[in-house]
């Protein structure tokens, strides 16, 4: 017997129907279930993705909606003896430059595995949105090589691979790292608090420098000493602060 097509039109119209509410009474259903259970017992019977969700979310955004300012990474204040840059070119100390690691042809990341909030990504360790953006931001970072300060200093640089080739002593703790990202140090001078990084900028580039302790002598030895990435016509492109205390 052969159907007529309304019927077979009514018949397909009410399977699909049928199905929408089942399935919609079904999400509903589950919805539900987590809420109450959450209020009920948040620990132990919470279904375990709304946990990983929030869990995720926590690692990756404040936990309510604000205006967060551009900062310095380390958000010390400046030193209040700064002088004009110029004036500590013309009358600073050179010092050597001592690179670690120099390679002009090395493109900066977008993203890095690590910085997923996954296991894979060392459960969201470094993937705090405004650490990511503030990061971003710079391209001259300064550290010393101590165990876990250089750990999430290479990290925070997407640099943790590139970092197994620098070469210097670790264990030296009387002296700065300084990473420079997209130029070329072409020369480094001193003067009080502050220390001028001269550099072609670049699109690409990584390099890595090892600087002595006892060659930068700040004024104001309680205050932060300043690293200013600058053109060699004396222009500011970045700069970064580190206590050498």
């Amino acid at each position: 017997m052969r159907l007529h097509k309304k019927n077979i039109f009514i018949i397909i119209s009410s399977f699909i129907i049928a199905s929408f509410f089942l399935f919609n009474s079904n999400i509903k259903s589950q919805i539900s279930y987590g809420t109450d259970t959450f209020k009920d017992n948040p620990d132990n019977q919470i279904d375990e993705s709304l946990k990983e969700c929030k869990w995720c979310l926590d690692s990756l955004e404040p936990e309510k909606p604000l205006d967060i300012d551009s900062t310095p990474i380390y958000n010390i204040p400046l030193p209040s003896n700064m002088k004009p840059i110029s004036e500590v070119i013309g009358k600073g100390k050179n010092i050597p430059l001592q690179f670690a690691y120099n390679d002009l042809n090395w493109t900066r990341p977008v993203y890095k595995t690590y910085w997923h909030t996954g296991p894979s990504g060392n459960g969201g360790r470094w993937s705090y949105v405004p650490e990511r953006i503030n990061y971003a931001l710079h391209r001259i970072f300064t550290t010393y090589p101590t165990a876990s300060i250089y750990y999430d200093f290479v990290h925070n640089l997407g640099i943790s691979d590139e970092s197994d080739k620098f070469d210097f002593d670790y264990a030296n703790i009387d002296q700065v790292v300084l990473v420079a990202m997209q130029s070329n140090v072409k020369k480094i001078v001193t003067l009080d608090n502050q220390v001028i990084v001269i550099v072609e900028p670049k699109r690409n580039g990584l390099q890595t420098l090892v600087i002595p302790k006892n060659t930068v002598q700040p004024s104001s030895k309680d205050e932060a000493t300043i690293f200013q990435m600058v053109t060699p016509e004396g222009y500011e492109i970045d700069y970064s602060l580190i206590n050498l205390k």
